[in-house]
């Protein structure tokens, strides 16, 4: 009779499997530390306000969505305003910033 052969290289499947570590594969994944920071109105005509119970900004940048840098604002704790007063009606990128970290937020101006 004829002799059987056997691959060893051969993969069995099994209902045991390991599970990697968990990496975000999108940004709504990726959970961030600006969950906590509101902007206000939205959208804005001559202020913006932002407000935080964790995160507390001492420089707030506005760029546009282009990148350049329209405005900056030195921040303090009593100080959550920023003036827009005279910037073109469009979608800009507010980068608030203490010296640890900046949370970036994109801001719709009228």
């Amino acid at each position: 009779m004829g002799d059987g052969i056997f691959d060893s290289s051969v993969m069995f499947l099994t209902n045991s499997f390991k599970s990697l570590p968990s990496t975000p594969t999108s940004i709504l994944e990726a959970k961030k530390t600006n969950d906590d920071v509101t902007i206000y109105p939205v959208p804005a005509n001559d202020k913006l306000y932002y407000s935080s119970s964790t995160f507390k900004a001492d420089k707030a940048e506005l760029y546009t969505i282009d990148g350049k840098k329209m405005n900056t604002i030195n921040l303090d704790y009593s100080n959550s305003s920023i003036n827009i007063k005279g910037l073109e009606s469009g979608i800009y990128f507010l980068h608030l910033s203490n010296n640890q970290n900046t949370i970036i937020k994109k801001v719709v101006i009228n």
